[in-house]
């Protein structure tokens, strides 16, 4: 995961917390300015419930710069271990960039994930094409459940032997899915690797595994 972490916090427009306070802010990586953009936070439960209100900021981010939004405080009542979603929007209303963080006090607020009703994960092929010597598969992975999915991994398999294909290069993958949440996903390897029929499977913390149709 910490690959897909570090690859997202260098996309060209950025939005993220700081653990030590929570405070919010955007990330240019260009030289242009971006302007009219839209910080938003939300928190949920382990359920996907929010809680309280999206905070909205409006910003205009200097070039190769940050803009300041907003702290996320804490939720009200007895939530522990929750999630922040924080999203960044362009003035035409298209998201740039999404980061999700899992927030907690004491190391034992984790536990919680132990208790987590077992989400159920769907996974659909999309399509397969060949480009520049490699072939990729395109999948939408959905959590159909009623709990938050963590950390779902995909692999790219044969669907015979069930052994993984490699190598193999995901455009994302270790993800956080709340219920009704899904995400396309492109896979791609080179042609020698192919088995005689692929299958795209993604299994999370607690969840059973789900292979692509």
């Amino acid at each position: 995961g910490t690959y897909y972490g570090a690859r997202s916090g260098s996309e060209p427009h950025h939005v993220q917390a700081d653990p030590r306070d929570w405070s919010v802010i955007a990330v240019n990586h260009t030289r242009e300015a971006v302007r009219g953009a839209e910080i938003r936070a939300e928190v949920f439960d382990l359920t996907g419930q929010r809680l309280g209100d999206t905070q909205r900021k409006a910003v205009d981010i200097p070039a190769a710069s940050t803009a300041a939004a907003f702290t996320v405080p804490a939720p009200d009542g007895d939530h522990p271990l929750h999630l922040v979603r924080l999203r960044l929007y362009d003035a035409a209303g298209d998201r740039l960039s999404e980061n999700m963080y899992w927030r907690y006090g004491q190391a034992r607020d984790l536990q919680a994930l132990n208790d987590l009703a077992r989400a159920e994960l769907d996974v659909s092929r999309n399509r397969v094409s060949r480009r520049n010597g490699r072939v990729s598969v395109t999948v939408t992975v959905r959590n159909k459940g009623r709990s938050v999915a963590p950390m779902v991994r995909l692999a790219l398999r044969d669907r015979r032997t069930g052994n993984r294909v490699l190598p193999a290069l995901y455009s994302d993958n270790y993800l956080w899915l709340l219920p009704g949440d899904e995400r396309e996903v492109t896979v791609s390897c080179p042609p020698h690797a192919l088995p005689g029929e692929l299958v795209v499977t993604a299994q999370g913390y607690r969840t059973a595994r789900a292979s692509s149709r």
